[in-house]
């Protein structure tokens, strides 16, 4: 190696240990009591581990070396609650939230999905999908309510297909420009994401012969009305804990 390139070897060593130390101080105040300090620290974590292609389980302890680049690997994901009458937006849902975490979602059938990616970004979309639809439950069932209360029609469970889908597709809007901040904020972030798409589609056309990407369809007007309008509100953050390490999805180089 040549004495320029042991030196850019050794100052993109050093960057990355002042990034790690941040990211440190940073997920310190993911526990903060103080009001909004939590969520802005849990958001700027998610953007400097996607900015500088850093898994969280890669900030260890100062001076040590930053893991290598994590394999792409599969999880089958059976969801709980899978249902015929509304296994169209829960079908939308996850490939949403499998795009926009580096992710790709095949659908099998009866609720079984295939969820391609990093160990990390496999586990951040099961949860995420799962902490996204427990959120939903109540927001419709409150929904359906003040419908009927205005004078509303439709029945409960046509309402609450079209109301689900209508979130589906305003959370995927949200994840989606979420993605592309973090993604087409620099050179480097834009071609880790292309590199990391080339990744999945050459795993998924290896591994997955017949395959289906989710999609879905809506069914009460009113319904979908309703759901695009929660959609913009539900919490799209992980809460602390549910992944156990805190884990938050990452770049493939």
């Amino acid at each position: 190696m040549s004495a320029q390139g042991a030196k850019k070897g050794s100052t993109m060593t050093q960057q990355n240990n002042g990034i790690i130390e941040v990211i440190r101080k940073l997920l310190a105040l993911t526990d903060s009591p103080v009001e909004g300090e939590a969520q802005a620290a849990a958001a700027k974590v998610q953007e400097l581990l996607f900015k500088h292609n850093l898994a969280l389980e890669e900030i260890g302890a100062v001076g040590e070396p930053v893991a290598g680049v994590s394999a792409i690997m599969h999880i089958t994901f059976q969801d709980p609650s899978w249902g015929k009458s509304d296994g169209s937006w829960r079908s939308l849902l996850v490939g949403r939230v499998a795009r926009f975490n580096f992710c790709r979602a095949l659908y099998g059938s009866q609720g079984q999905f295939w969820i391609i990616g990093t160990s990390t970004n496999t586990a951040v979309v099961r949860e995420l999908f799962l902490w996204i639809t427990s959120q939903l439950k109540s927001i419709g069932n409150a929904a359906y309510k003040q419908y009927t209360e205005r004078g509303g029609f439709d029945r409960k469970p046509t309402f609450l297909r079209g109301f689900y889908y209508g979130a589906a597709i305003s959370i995927g809007y949200r994840l989606e420009a979420q993605w592309k901040t973090l993604t087409e904020g620099s050179l480097v972030g834009t071609a880790l994401a292309v590199r990391t798409e080339a990744k999945l589609a050459e795993y998924v056309d290896s591994t997955f012969s017949a395959r289906k990407s989710p999609g879905g369809s809506a069914s009460s007007a009113s319904g979908y009305k309703a759901g695009r309008e929660a959609g913009a509100t539900v919490n799209i953050i992980v809460p602390r804990g549910r992944l156990g390490d805190e884990k938050t999805s990452e770049l493939t180089g």
